[in-house]
């Protein structure tokens, strides 16, 4: 099983290796993918390994259906490589450009900001920022003004503290995230699909 998340981890464009909080992670997802590291007798870490990979994947996941929630026409998370997106931008000398990068970069600080993602728990390593990137790139090339984009991740963050946040303490004090995790967190995504436009409206907090 934790074999089978490593390798949809590795598969999701997770990120560049040399970034501090992925150096250490993405060459333990190789060692066992490869074979190289068995875990034999170390049941424990196995676990743990696990536990900090479902983390990252459920970010990946709960970005996608933020992203589906808010009806932009952008795709999927684990399919995103945010470094395709942002390189280029970089390199540029195009007014655009800069300006596309500017834009990122206030979006990405609203969204930490809200705190529509879950940090890490113990045991989880570090937190993962994949999520917020992307959906702030799912944001920019939406074409939202700024109030529009606030007023969207303002949405976000009221459906994240009523009825996500919840859900992810409830799986945190299970011993066996492994076990709980697709059980517990399963309802979340069903949620976040079905919620009517008119149920929305109630989500968006009031002035």
């Amino acid at each position: 099983m934790v074999r089978a998340l490593a390798a949809g981890y590795a598969n999701s464009f997770p990120g560049v290796d040399n970034l501090a909080t992925n150096t250490s992670f993405h060459t333990r997802v190789r060692r066992l993918l490869s074979g190289e590291e068995r875990y034999e007798n170390r049941m424990d870490d196995l676990l743990t390994f696990g536990y900090t990979l479902s983390y990252r994947l459920e970010g990946m996941t709960m970005a996608t259906n933020y992203k589906d929630f808010l009806g932009l026409d952008y795709l999927d998370c684990a399919t995103c490589r945010i470094e395709a997106w942002t390189y280029p931008l970089y390199e540029s000398q195009e007014k655009e450009a800069k300006q596309k990068l500017s834009r990122f970069g206030v979006i990405g600080g609203m969204i930490r900001e809200a705190k529509i993602f879950s940090a890490a728990a113990d045991g989880q390593g570090y937190d993962y920022d994949k999520p917020g990137k992307y959906l702030a790139i799912a944001l920019v090339e939406s074409n939202k003004t700024t109030k529009e984009v606030e007023e969207a991740i303002g949405v976000l963050k009221n459906l994240h503290t009523k009825m996500i946040a919840p859900r992810v303490e409830e799986v945190r004090r299970g011993r066996w995230f492994l076990e709980k995790a697709d059980k517990i967190l399963k309802p979340v995504r069903k949620t976040l699909r079905s919620i009517s436009p008119r149920k929305r409206k109630s989500i968006i907090p009031s002035d």
